[in-house]
């Protein structure tokens, strides 16, 4: 007995103010498979473990199975092993891949008419989106869908999104008249910092030491810490794509790292650090007082284990991260981070410095400047810990 298989399954996420999620299908197996013949289901996405939406494929995992008696696989593959939202994407509609969970602005890149997704105040609650998405707006999408090669399973939402604006409150559609707005599926901000030193000959030439050279190299200096601000800001809040770390306090309660708010113990920082899998925390960037109290924790302290800073001056690592200080982190903050997929540098020029003189004012300039950014293209590789 022969029987032919169809079609391929993928988790879309639809992006808004109300963010949603869909489950949609589609067969993409064209070959025969036998009655006995198990069929492998790959399904993935690009969020935690712990995630609802990760949470929901093993819901899924779990069912197919079940009710096919074995006959399908399942296999998940969470936190982007299979790439990112637009390249599983790709790959379920060429047949590769059997799921994904990709936002609407992804799929608003294959047909812009999923845009309407992402207007502003159009669902006013999560159930009024659930309704609609499950009816009359689901069924003008699911055609659109079914020319991309997926098929609709069904909707969910993932919580609300905010609109960021200059100097006023967008409360109402009202608000946002004659305001431009702008969503982009992968958006990086570039910022150019830059000084100019400027001296007369007289100055230059007249001088004891070479201040010129100097100031030059403590603008360098003062590029590199704004650098610094730059890709603190974006491990702690994110991009601009909606993927500010996971940020976890010291207390007692649900949700929160066992211990004594304002107080950091080695059990919390091991909390803490099984909170990275299936990245490893293997940088540390802390502020002062935190320094502080993490180099006289006892367990930092025991020359045995290598940690000696007491004899060498020489940082601890700490659960084998390297640890660095910096008064970029806001006081109380300890940021932990896996540094091969927390960060990205975008660099748009590398640090320039150019000379010019004008000879009818006898004075001599120099600039320096340099543009980057930072990308953010693994959210669960950074998080933050509030001591």
């Amino acid at each position: 007995m022969n029987s032919k298989a169809k079609g391929v399954v993928a988790l879309i996420l639809a992006v808004a103010v109300l963010a949603n999620v869909g489950i949609f299908a589609k067969m993409s197996y064209n070959k025969t498979h036998t009655a006995q013949e198990t069929i492998v289901f790959r399904v993935g996405d690009t969020v935690a473990s712990d995630h609802p939406i990760s949470q929901a494929l093993y819901i899924f995992e779990e069912e197919l199975e079940r009710i096919s008696n074995g006959r399908f696989d399942v296999r998940v593959y969470i936190n982007s092993a299979l790439g990112g939202d637009r390249q599983q994407t790709e790959s379920v509609v060429l047949g590769y891949l059997q799921g994904n969970t990709p936002p609407t602005s992804v799929l608003a890149g294959f047909d812009t008419r999923f845009m309407v997704v992402d207007l502003p105040f159009v669902f006013k609650s999560g159930e009024a989106a659930m309704k609609t998405l499950n009816g009359d707006l689901g069924e003008e999408l699911n055609p659109i869908l079914n020319d991309l090669g997926l098929h609709a399973m069904g909707w969910t939402e993932s919580g609300y999104r905010h609109i960021t604006t200059n100097n006023i409150e967008a409360t109402t559609p009202a608000a946002l008249k004659g305001l431009s707005i702008r969503t982009q599926e992968n958006l990086v901000k570039l910022h150019k910092r830059g000084r100019m030193l400027v001296a007369s000959y007289e100055a230059i030439r007249f001088q004891r030491l070479d201040l010129f050279s100097v100031t030059l190299r403590q603008i360098g200096a003062y590029i590199a810490r704004m650098h610094l601000d730059d890709a603190v800001q974006v491990l702690m809040n994110g991009d601009g794509n909606n993927n500010a770390a996971d940020a976890y306090e010291i207390g007692s309660g649900s949700g929160k790292i066992s211990g004594t708010a304002g107080t950091l113990t080695y059990s919390a920082l091991l909390e803490f650090w099984s909170k990275f899998d299936p990245y490893s925390m293997n940088t540390m960037l802390v502020s002062n007082d935190v320094m502080l109290q993490m180099l006289k924790l006892s367990e930092f302290q025991n020359p045995l284990t290598g940690l000696n800073f007491q004899g060498t001056g020489t940082l601890s690592t700490p659960l084998g991260a390297k640890l660095l200080r910096t008064s970029a982190v806001p006081a109380g903050k300890l940021i932990g981070l896996d540094k091969n997929y927390a960060l990205e540098h975008i660099c748009g020029s590398e640090v320039m410095v150019e000379y010019d003189k004008l000879i009818d004012r006898q004075i001599e300039r120099a600039a320096i400047t340099s543009i980057s950014g930072f990308a953010k293209p693994y959210q669960e590789a950074s998080k933050v810990l509030t001591v």
